[in-house]
């Protein structure tokens, strides 16, 4: 399963019902992500008393890949990518597999990369980008060992060279008036408009 950079949604079950000693199971889904979750619980019985307890659990891959990609890329930008890769599991000596991928539009480029693990620890790699006009530019993150695989896909806002210029024309007519509007051939336009 490919983790995002997405928000994670929360568990809310407001039905527990425990045994006659108080107590209950229940299973959550966590993400596919190393986080810290705070979970707290609040219960009322018949009698209307009251209670509630909080606890923290951390969850934890112990090979994953981070992209590092700013908030958005301009058309023409040619950029480097920084990729870590946390490694808690690989012994000293074994192989690590990355492959990085980014598609705009219909092009794709993937770039793969291997390295000797050093035992625990944060290992930075950099990867290329030329970034052409399009939207967005899509990455897909692999990190593999053995059996052992991440993968986290991003998507990042492409945009567009330059600044925006608008052009505008004034004037008075006392009589019936042709106006002939448009913008030079090969110009890339974006939301034109006419207001009179």
């Amino acid at each position: 399963v490919a983790r995002s950079s997405r928000g994670e949604t929360g568990f809310w079950n407001p039905i527990i019902v425990t045994n006659k000693m108080g107590k209950a199971t229940i299973s959550i889904p966590l993400p596919n992500r190393t986080t810290v979750w705070q979970l707290r619980t609040k219960g009322v019985d018949a009698n209307v008393l009251t209670g509630e307890a909080e606890v923290q659990i951390t969850a934890k891959k112990e090979l994953f890949g981070d992209l590092k990609t700013p908030l958005a890329f301009t058309a023409g930008d040619k950029a480097s990518v920084l990729v870590e890769v946390h490694n808690s599991i690989v012994k000293k000596g074994q192989a690590i597999e990355v492959s990085f991928k980014s598609t705009i539009g219909e092009k794709s480029t993937e770039v793969k990369r291997s390295f000797k693990s050093t035992g625990p620890g944060i290992r930075e790699l950099t990867f290329p980008i030329n970034v052409v006009e399009g939207d967005v530019v899509s990455f897909e993150l692999v990190v593999s060992a053995g059996e052992r695989s991440d993968k986290q896909v991003r998507s990042v806002q492409i945009r567009p060279y330059g600044m925006p210029v608008f052009a505008n024309a004034s004037g008075t007519s006392a009589q019936s008036t042709i106006a002939f509007v448009g913008y030079a051939k090969g110009l890339a336009v974006q939301n034109p408009q006419l207001e009179i």
